[in-house]
């Protein structure tokens, strides 16, 4: 009976040392995985193009700067900032 028990004992304790294993390097890896992504976030940042264009003659010469984004445009001049906001489309479904 005793063999047994040591026997259970030392499976038990071999597989909780797997286990404990496993976890920590799928934490080893996520927290790669995760550097890596952030790392590629930061470094395609700073490659995005200007967000304020200068007013080269694309709009009325009172514009100095604009930018425009997905649902808004917003336009620079010497009296002030304007913002125009556009509503999405509804789209059926």
């Amino acid at each position: 009976m005793g063999t047994k028990k040591t026997l259970f004992i030392t499976l038990f304790v071999l597989c909780m040392a797997f286990c404990l294993n496993i976890s920590s390097l799928s934490y080893a890896a996520r927290n790669d995985i995760q550097s890596n992504t952030r790392t590629a976030i930061l470094e395609s940042f700073g490659n995005q193009p200007l967000l304020f264009i200068q007013n080269d003659g694309q709009l009325d010469k009172k514009v100095k700067y604009y930018e425009k984004g997905a649902n808004h445009a917003t336009y620079f001049t010497e009296n002030g900032i304007y913002l125009n906001l556009f509503r999405q489309k509804n789209t059926p479904g």
